[in-house]
């Protein structure tokens, strides 16, 4: 009788060992599997950041691009208007002058640092181009482009 309490024990203990060994290889192939999917998580984080800062490189170039356009287009505007900029720009600050003068203190505006987006070759046109003394007019679209 102790013999075949003996050979079940011990087949409950074989039963017992496969079952670890079986838990143990699924706990492996579970670990490799998450970190299979850590690796790939971590690699397309990567991939969307570069990509992110190659837009943003992107983005910077045709900003830069853009207002070297721009500055194009106002010195071939002041070219064609036979003007410069900075008569403009004086033409621009002598109104502005004239206004405050008219105006009420109480409504009076203190003077800002920054120029107007029409100053030093960065400037936006009328929907008519005109240039003070100029007998040139140039038509420009609702966008300020020469048409």
């Amino acid at each position: 009788r102790m013999r075949e309490t003996f050979e079940t024990i011990e087949s409950k203990v074989d039963s017992m060992k496969k079952k670890i060994k079986k838990l143990l290889y699924e706990r492996d192939e579970a670990g490799n599997k998450a970190t299979a999917i850590i690796e790939t998580h971590h690699l397309i984080i990567q991939r969307v950041t570069d990509e992110n800062d190659q837009l943003k490189e992107e983005l910077w170039s045709l900003e830069r691009r853009n207002q070297d356009l721009l500055n194009q287009k106002d010195e071939y505007c002041c070219m064609v208007e036979k003007c410069t900029c900075r008569e403009i720009e004086m033409d621009e600050m002598n109104e502005t002058s004239l206004q405050s003068n008219t105006q009420p203190d109480r409504l009076k505006r203190t003077p800002s640092i920054s120029f107007s987006r029409r100053s030093l070759f960065n400037r936006r046109q009328s929907s008519q181009g005109s240039c003070r003394g100029s007998d040139h007019a140039v038509d420009w679209d609702s966008d300020g482009y020469l048409y």
